[in-house]
């Protein structure tokens, strides 16, 4: 059974412009002529338009913008296979993210990027004009606006308009249900309407746009809640929800259940207790719905056209989108963050969730996204058990980046980020 929560893109387009994201999280990272006043889009230069589409996004690559996605120095290389560095892109951790062009993918490990320069060479801010420099960076390293390659998809950032995060029974949070910790909703020259700002992995775009593919072709859509979180909003949830399960019995009594299923408190199966994986842009946090087809709207881009639903009605889920309670558990026995289904016997026998989830969970575990067994909307690139092995963590924008505890012995296994 569906129930209604039809959007209306489109009415929303008459809202007031701000600043982009908040300081802790995404201000500056677009570059200044991503976003303008409504009715006056800015020229793309002809460095951009000269590329032609590539990859398997709906729209043309060339033009979108990226960001270092690490709190390392992004290497950039002469050729897409070279050794050869010839520049480097600062880290994105407290300091300000430099955005960057994205000019065309082929389909291998890495992407080329065109990048700003000074006249001393060093990497600046892309404006959306003229490239000084260009170059192959490594996909798995770096950011993408998830907007300006899959347009097609519903977003719905409520952490940006009015946080929806509740506990079970739809108990509010105190201090944070209804608040709106940044503001990422802006015009979009590039796509000439009202969007948000979703930046996430390379990595994590490529198979979201896969995703999308299906479901589109079945007359459905993504919407997307999430993918990176800025790691002070992950810090308030995790305090809130905290504190309300300390102090309400009901919320209690809630959880209680989910520990009885395995879900213990201080692995922090609900909300991080560190760390979270949409820290590095390695998660999103999904909903599907049903298109209507009376709203089913062409666009083009570059010379590339692609269809977007601009009414739609989300599938019946478990619970609303950000409930943290015990009946958004997706495996009535908890497993590995980084599990595949395939990897688990009977897994469907253990799957507590709606028909609306499980036709999401077929579409993401299709192109290689890991369900969490605690949440029916949250899915993790497999890339993010490797981030974590790394000697450093992907970037934690607007917050000191944390380095990560490597392996130590055969049968170490990576601590659960959410």
């Amino acid at each position: 059974m569906l129930k209604s929560l039809s959007k209306s893109i489109k009415s929303n387009w008459k809202r007031t412009l701000s600043g982009l994201l908040a300081a802790i999280t995404i201000i500056g990272m677009l570059p200044a002529t991503a976003f303008a006043t409504e009715g006056t889009p800015a020229k793309v230069s002809s460095s951009i338009t000269a590329y032609a589409p590539t990859g398997d996004f709906e729209v043309n690559i060339a033009g979108a913008t990226g960001w270092n996605g690490t709190c390392l120095p992004l290497q950039v290389y002469n050729t897409e296979s070279g050794g050869t560095q010839i520049v480097s892109v600062p880290a994105s951790d407290s300091a300000k993210p430099i955005p960057f062009a994205i000019l065309a993918y082929n389909g291998g490990d890495r992407v080329k990027v065109g990048l700003a320069v000074d006249s001393g060479g060093n990497v600046t801010a892309w404006e959306g004009g003229q490239l000084g420099k260009t170059g192959w960076v490594d996909k798995e390293r770096i950011f993408i606006n998830l907007p300006d390659v899959v347009p097609s998809i519903a977003y719905n950032l409520t952490n940006s308009s009015s946080s929806i995060f509740q506990a079970a029974d739809g108990k509010d949070i105190p201090g944070v249900t209804g608040k709106s910790y940044y503001n990422a909703r802006q015009f979009s020259s590039r796509l000439s309407r009202y969007e948000y700002v979703v930046p996430c992995m390379f990595t994590l775009a490529e198979r979201l746009a896969k995703v999308q593919q299906s479901a589109m072709s079945n007359g459905e859509t993504l919407v997307v809640y999430e993918t990176f979180r800025p790691a002070g909003v992950q810090s308030a949830v995790r305090d809130g929800f905290t504190a309300l399960w300390d102090s309400n019995s009901d919320v209690s009594t809630d959880m209680d259940k989910a520990i009885a299923m395995g879900y213990a408190r201080e692995q922090g199966w609900f909300i991080s207790n560190g760390t979270s994986n949409h820290q590095a842009g390695l998660a999103v946090d999904t909903s599907l719905a049903k298109g209507n087809p009376a709203e089913l709207h062409e666009y083009t881009l570059d010379g590339a056209t692609y269809q977007k639903y601009e009414d739609w009605t989300e599938y019946e889920m478990p619970t609303r989108m950000h409930q943290l309670s015990s009946a958004a558990i997706r495996y009535q026995v908890p497993v590995s963050s980084y599990t595949m289904p395939n990897e688990l016997e009977n897994w469907t026998e253990r799957f507590a969730a709606s028909e609306g989830a499980k036709r999401l969970q077929s579409y993401c575990t299709a192109v290689g996204l890991i369900p969490v067994a605690s949440e029916w909307w949250h899915f993790n690139d497999p890339n993010a058990k490797k981030s974590w092995q790394r000697e450093a963590t992907p970037a934690r924008m607007g917050s000191a980046p944390r380095a990560a505890t490597p392996l130590t012995g055969p049968t170490a296994q990576p601590p659960i980020r959410r």
